[in-house]
């Protein structure tokens, strides 16, 4: 049974949902069980973030959580310290800066990047992070970078190794090697068959093989082979049949399936997943699509839940997922609902 009030252990099959909202109060958070889905809200911060969120994550202890902002009246990022029972603590010191696209923590959880629209300098920043006090100090800026310009994603790869960002200029990703302590290191060679248009979101798969990044134009998706030595690989054929502009992308935990939300019906497409051979046949859509288009996808972290946060009511659904068998039924929508949603993440 799904625990039904904040304070209350939760089961082990229990988690938490947590999404990014266009209005305040801009963030929101609830009970989670793969089983029967939601359970109670919790409580909003008590110090509010501060203007329309565009993206959402846990840091990887589950101590923090936060998002980034799509209002340049603001600070990029907010942060607040986070408990399974209580929920919401106390707020970090906020960052200072422009609109903040895309949010992510090293595994380490030593470092925190930025993805900016700043077109005057470059678009990202990257602070020491501690759970404890927030954010530290900003590490140097990468050379061989674009001396300004603007990033709309960011992710680190499962080992920490590497940093990729995708941007609204060819080559349309970049990427190069990272430590949690030195910072940058030297940009990698562009992938030789470069993606086709603007990149909006990049993730790489959880061995670190592959990455991929959601495009903006057909084919809306580009797909390469990894290694943070070498750094990128051969290009992957698309796939068969193509998501729709992949307003963002996410991986199950085993690797073995692909999301990408997206802007059109069905809103959501998933293909099986190989670091060998690439993307599957997709998926059948799911009965009960969502409302209009997503956001943002995310997984639990068992994978046996899928979430898209979207724009008008419920704002977020979740479904059953298997890596074998795909979309099962469709989860009830929270009691309470969140408002329109642009970033979904479990912990």
């Amino acid at each position: 049974m799904a625990y039904q009030e904040v304070g209350v252990v939760p089961p082990p099959s229990a988690s938490i949902i947590a999404l990014s909202l266009a209005a305040a109060p801009y963030i929101a958070a609830y009970a989670w069980d793969d089983s029967t889905g939601y359970g109670t809200k919790y409580a909003n911060p008590s110090t509010p973030s501060g203007s329309q969120a565009s993206n959402i994550t846990f840091s990887p202890s589950g101590s923090s959580l936060v998002v980034a902002h799509a209002s340049a009246a603001t600070a990029w990022t907010d942060a607040y310290q986070w408990n399974d029972l209580t929920g919401f603590g106390s707020r970090f010191t906020t960052s200072s800066g422009s609109i903040g696209y895309d949010v992510a923590f090293s595994p380490s959880g030593g470092s925190l990047a930025v993805a900016m629209n700043i077109t005057s300098t470059l678009g990202l920043v990257v602070y020491h992070w501690s759970d404890s006090t927030g954010f530290g100090a900003t590490f140097t800026p990468p050379t061989g970078f674009p001396s300004s310009g603007v990033f709309r994603g960011v992710s680190f790869s499962p080992s920490g190794g590497a940093m990729a960002l995708t941007s609204f200029n060819s080559p349309f990703i970049i990427a190069a090697p990272w430590n949690d302590t030195t910072g940058f290191g030297t940009r990698y060679s562009n992938p030789a068959i470069l993606p086709t248009s603007e990149g909006l979101k990049v993730k790489f798969s959880p061995s670190g093989s592959s990455i991929i990044v959601a495009l903006d134009l057909t084919p809306f998706v580009a797909a390469y082979a990894w290694n943070d030595a070498t750094g990128f690989g051969t290009k992957f054929s698309n796939p068969v049949i193509l998501p729709d502009r992949s307003t963002n992308l996410a991986f199950s935990p085993s690797g073995s399936s692909v999301a990408f939300s997206q802007s059109s019906s069905p809103r959501i497409s998933v293909y099986p997943w190989s670091d060998i051979t690439g993307f599957g046949a997709k998926f059948s859509d799911p009965v009960s699509i969502p409302t209009s288009g997503t956001t943002d996808v995310a997984f639990s972290s068992s994978g046996l839940s899928i979430a898209v946060s979207h724009s008008s009511s419920p704002y977020v659904t979740t479904y059953q997922w298997g890596d074998t068998t795909g979309f099962g039924l469709k989860f009830s929508n929270p009691a309470v609902l969140p408002g329109a949603g642009t970033g979904v993440t479990f912990k």
